[in-house]
């Protein structure tokens, strides 16, 4: 799953250019950085036509001399595609992911809450959850489709027509519950997710049997295959990176009182001729990081601190070894999940006899090391090329490696992302505790440029790393190259990402 999860799952910052006018957004604010040269009234840019359906005009009409607009284009054949759900015009919408070719698709509405979105990485298909989840008559599809063309590629109902007609668990006291969760367990976010290799969509579904149990769509044969029996609720699906196994939670009741009731973590592989109990009941577990096909990385969760601890599990000998005993907020690995970067907040730290601050925490034992007291950082992020960790504080973004040495200092503070090729961080901020704007620095050269002044709600990178996207408050989304810096508007959305977004085939 490649969700844009972008510092998980869940964008950080709040909405600041809500209340400006059009006519106000067309001056740009001042800062303290120097802003780049104003671009020229008849410049031109050439977009990728990257197989495009037709031929792509090469002018861009330029707007109030500081945004600039693509003309109408096709989607490219090919992908990737950027795809978001629009709650505000209640559309899917696709573009290129250099913001061209923008299309509404008319499909069957998803839930009206909790919509999720989940894209192939290498097949042009994405899915969603349509229908009515309503208790009394619940009609629940999982809806694949196909790109470019938007066509409804499937459509599997996910609960069966006589549901009610069937026999439940012996130990099921009140039906109406017991639907209850079964109608969460299908719903619930994580109830859907492909398989890396694109393959497959584990999904969770009561259509054989009365509970939510795991199965498994194939696309090579069209084809869906129950995986898991039993009276728990299957929730939280999760791929091992080699697509060997569908690990999940069996839920007793997602109701009542401080957190799920949880039955065991469990994992079951594609073909469903191997099921194996890992860790039995009583906490919340969450997947962090796979490590490899045979181990993983969990917290858990309380209502008292929500994340805390971290463990490696391994799925051959069931064990499972704490190597993280405190709650903890913010987190990031490096590529082989032998080091995690992390803030440890003011309870932890009594726990470590420590301050509180920014650390690292070797996987194999020892004492977190401190990178930086006090300050708590925006986002955590590592770049695999670089082999460095990046954090992204108020007032400056810090780099540093798994040893916590050769500490480096990015004069800009806020969030900090790094680019899917590990070479660019973009540095960006809402104005309420760093400043406004959105900037990137070059790990190659050093170079520190500013791409927009205006205060930035939302930043991603295209999966070519060679622009983002950003969205300016609730007004508009830009596309904005790195060679070019150009400020395009790619959609005038009122409410940007209401919904899920997901990149699709690449």
């Amino acid at each position: 799953m490649r969700r844009l999860s972008f510092a998980l799952l869940i964008f950080i910052t709040a909405c600041t250019l809500s209340s400006l006018s059009p006519t106000e957004l067309t001056a740009e604010p001042e800062i303290s950085a120097p802003i780049r040269e104003d671009v020229e009234e008849a410049q031109e840019i050439v977009p990728p036509k990257e197989e495009a359906a037709t031929e792509v005009s090469p002018v861009i009409t330029e707007q109030n001399g500081l945004f600039k607009r693509y003309p109408p284009s096709e989607l490219s054949l090919n992908g990737p595609w950027f795809l978001y759900y629009d709650t505000f015009s209640m559309k899917m919408i696709v573009m290129n992911q250099d913001g061209t070719g923008r299309t509404e698709m008319d499909l069957p509405q998803p839930l009206p809450s909790g919509i999720e979105i989940e894209g192939s990485p290498t097949k042009g298909l994405f899915a969603y959850i349509s229908g009515d989840s309503d208790q009394s008559s619940p009609d629940l599809d999982l809806v694949i489709v196909e790109l470019p063309g938007g066509e409804i590629y499937d459509r599997i109902p996910l609960i069966a027509p006589g549901w009610f007609d069937k026999e439940l668990p012996t130990e099921v006291e009140h039906k109406e519950l017991y639907l209850s969760d079964v109608i969460q367990s299908i719903t619930e976010y994580g109830s859907f997710e492909w398989s890396s290799d694109g393959r497959y969509l584990a999904y969770v579904g009561a259509i054989e049997g009365p509970s939510g149990d795991v199965y498994v769509y194939d696309t090579d044969n069209n084809d869906s295959l129950r995986l898991t029996t039993g009276s728990g609720q299957a929730a939280l699906l999760s791929w091992s990176p080699g697509s060997k196994w569908i690990a999940h939670l069996a839920i007793n009741t997602f109701c009542c009182g401080a957190g799920w009731n949880v039955d065991a973590l469990w994992v079951v592989n594609p073909t469903g001729t191997k099921i194996e109990q890992v860790i039995p009941g009583g906490e919340m577990f969450f997947i962090q990081k796979w490590l490899g096909e045979q181990s993983f990385i969990i917290t858990t969760w309380t209502a008292a601190f929500g994340s805390e601890n971290l463990w490696t599990v391994n799925i051959t000998d069931k064990d499972k070894t704490m190597f993280f005993d405190a709650p903890l907020k913010k987190r990031a690995f490096e590529s082989g999940g032998n080091v995690v970067a992390l803030y440890l907040e003011e309870n932890g730290a009594k726990d470590y006899g420590v301050v509180p601050g920014l650390y690292i925490q070797p996987r194999f034992g020892g004492a977190p090391i401190l990178i930086r007291a006090g300050v708590e950082p925006l986002s955590i992020d590592f770049s695999d090329e670089k082999d460095r960790f990046v954090a992204g504080l108020p007032e400056e973004t810090i780099l540093f490696t798994r040893y916590g040495t050769g500490e480096e200092r990015i004069s800009a503070g806020g969030s900090a992302l790094v680019s899917p090729d590990g070479k660019w961080i973009a540095i960006y901020g809402n104005g309420e505790n760093t400043l406004p704007g959105a900037q990137v620095y070059s790990f190659s050269d050093h170079s520190l440029n500013l791409l927009t002044g205006f205060p930035v709600r939302d930043l991603f990178w295209g999966l070519d790393s060679k622009g983002l996207f950003v969205t300016l408050g609730s007004y508009k989304l830009i596309y904005i190259p790195i060679d070019s810096s150009e400020l395009i508007i790619v959609d005038d959305i009122f409410s940007p990402f209401g919904g899920d977004k997901t990149w699709v085939g690449g």
